[in-house]
């Protein structure tokens, strides 16, 4: 009986000597409010060509200075890579990796059929037609649409023509391109708007 009472004292005092030991714990969390967050394919990037080659394109100084930045982004008609069957122009593409590349910099990009904006968005060549004009005269349908001032031939997205042109442009570009490590990502900017 004696033991039972010493043990469940040194119990007892064990725990309010315990308890008497103050602990603090900050629970804030320990963010880095400085430090910029580098979050692959959903960081900062660059529109250097969209809706044309006008009025875009980054700036040496700007894009050292952004931290973060970590790729250029490409939106261009497929007019502007293949403006006649089986020819291909990479050039846009190839000087952007020759200058920036080596920066550290990465290249996404993004080929449109059909444009809704100014004349500036398909080539001086084929104005309107962001699938290229050869396209349309090789039997794809499609049709004539204005918008904001701007006539712009669209295809009909389950043409047969159309998608086998448009196959043979992505299997090309995947040849030259496809396993190149400074491609980001292709955005699927075939259908629609």
């Amino acid at each position: 009986m004696v033991r039972k009472i010493i043990f469940q004292a040194l119990i007892f005092f064990q725990c309010a000597w315990v308890g008497a030991q103050t602990q603090q714990f900050n629970l804030m969390p320990s963010w880095d409010t400085l430090k910029i967050l580098e979050n692959p394919h959903k960081g900062f990037y660059q529109h250097f060509y969209d809706n044309g080659t006008w009025g875009y394109g980054a700036k040496e100084p700007a894009m050292s200075n952004f931290k973060g930045m970590d790729h250029l982004y490409v939106r261009l008609a497929w007019s502007y890579f293949n403006p006649v069957e089986d020819q291909y122009d990479w050039s846009k593409i190839d000087t952007l990796v020759k200058n920036w590349v080596s920066k550290g910099y990465k290249i996404a990009v993004c080929f449109t059929c059909k444009e809704t904006g100014s004349s500036e968005a398909t080539p001086s060549s084929m104005i309107g037609y962001a699938t290229p004009k050869w396209v349309a005269d090789a039997g794809a349908k499609g049709g004539w649409f204005s918008t904001w001032g701007n006539n712009n031939w669209e295809p009909l997205w389950d043409d047969a023509v159309f998608l086998a042109k448009h196959e043979k442009f992505l299997k090309a570009f995947n040849a030259r391109y496809g396993n190149a490590s400074w491609l980001a990502y292709i955005d699927i900017g075939s259908v629609g708007d």
